[in-house]
């Protein structure tokens, strides 16, 4: 698996369900993956490729404190 730096281009996989619930569920190619609260702002920002570093920076406007943002970049 090739390492992630702050200019790997990201994008989404094509083709995913989510499952909004008390736990929320990404399905995507035959995984299942249980996410937190941030997953679809996630989502959406990778629905182009976006080099990481872009990505969380964007995202980390979403959110406040030190442990949102760990919780960001560990779902990311």
């Amino acid at each position: 698996m090739a390492e992630l730096s702050s200019d790997t281009v990201l994008q989404r996989a094509p083709h995913i369900d989510v499952e909004l619930g008390s736990t929320t569920i990404i399905r995507v190619a035959g995984r299942q993956i249980a996410v937190g609260s941030n997953v679809l702002p996630i989502l959406e920002a990778f629905t182009h490729p976006v080099p990481y570093s872009k990505a969380v920076k964007d995202l980390s406007a979403r959110v406040s404190g030190v442990q949102a943002w760990i919780e960001l970049v560990s779902t990311i």
